[in-house]
């Protein structure tokens, strides 16, 4: 991956870095027990982990946006797309994945790798709630790294679809992308007003197009 990063402008934290963050998170959390992850986008449909159980789950304070700036992946710097990210909010309806702790060490490694590598999220610890029970449970987190040079705040909708709609990169094209996140969403009975209206006008784009071939 540092080849194509670099090609792309964007560097990646060092192997030290992302486990000193790791650790520091871990430690934050009960010795020898599950660990939940909140996943909201990719991680839903395409977690690359040993998954436990897993269950619907609203973590309060932020909300889904796309707002992280895609040079790679399904991205290039010629023709950037947008990734999701967890913006301050009101609240995030998504799923929660737990991570046997017999697991923990290996499968968290996987997760910084994949999520903490190129410095877009930063993970927290919060409070989700389990919508079937209505508890609430400790778990990580990654959202937007609001220091980042790709973080994109105020993109209205219309740019928003206009990226999603155009990017492609090396993992497939940026609206693949979004539609697996917006069917996995939906087959969870998760209403997100935001993917719907980038889905509205994803599908003006699509029609435009149509009528030009």
């Amino acid at each position: 991956m540092r080849p194509a990063a670099e090609q792309a402008g964007l560097k990646i934290k060092s192997w030290e870095n992302i486990e000193e963050n790791r650790l520091n998170i871990l430690k934050q959390l009960p010795d020898s027990s599950d660990v939940l992850v909140f996943a909201y986008g990719s991680l839903m449909w395409n977690p690359l982990l040993k998954i436990k159980k897993q269950f619907n789950a609203r973590l309060s304070g932020y909300e889904r946006r796309f707002c992280l700036e895609m040079l790679l992946f399904r991205g290039s710097k010629s023709n950037p797309g947008v990734m999701m990210a967890l913006d301050k909010g009101g609240f995030c309806d998504g799923v929660a994945l737990q991570i046997d702790k017999k697991n923990v060490e290996y499968e968290t490694k996987k997760l910084w790798a994949r999520e903490y590598a190129l410095g877009g999220y930063i993970p927290v610890i919060s409070k989700l709630e389990c919508k079937d029970t209505h508890r609430l449970f400790t778990c990580i987190t990654f959202v937007i790294n609001q220091q980042s040079s790709r973080y994109l705040p105020h993109l209205e909708q219309i740019q928003i679809a206009n990226r999603i709609f155009q990017a492609k990169g090396e993992l497939g094209s940026n609206l693949e992308y979004f539609e697996k996140t917006l069917q996995e969403i939906r087959s969870l009975n998760i209403r997100d007003l935001h993917m719907e209206a980038v889905n509205k006008e994803l599908y003006f784009l699509k029609a435009n197009k149509s009528t030009k071939t």
